[in-house]
């Protein structure tokens, strides 16, 4: 199997344990965290759909949720938020053009 492959799951599988643990937990607003949890997917599969490198991403959500095992703090969160504007710009800037002998 991918590694990779595997490794975004693992990062998916961390978001929805933290949701779950959210969702379970009495007097906790899920909101911010699922809201951030759908724009970090978002962006990753348009990275993915762009042809961008997915590491910077899926390591972004990982340090933020990390195996499900802890619910981040609202700063993880908004920084997580903050670095997935800033990678889906970088996704929004078109590629350099190929070099001769590089294939478009």
């Amino acid at each position: 199997m991918n590694p990779d492959l595997v490794k975004v799951v693992d990062t998916v599988d961390g978001i929805l344990t933290v949701l779950k643990t959210i969702a379970d937990t009495p007097g906790v607003n899920m909101l911010p965290y699922a809201a951030v949890a759908s724009s970090a997917i978002g962006a990753l599969k348009l990275a993915i759909s762009a042809g961008r490198d997915i590491a910077p991403y899926v390591e972004a959500i990982g340090s933020t949720f990390g195996d499900g095992s802890k619910v981040p703090t609202e700063a993880e969160v908004a920084a997580l938020d903050d670095k997935i504007a800033e990678l889906e710009a970088e996704v929004q800037t078109p590629l350099p053009p190929a070099e001769e002998g590089e294939e478009d």
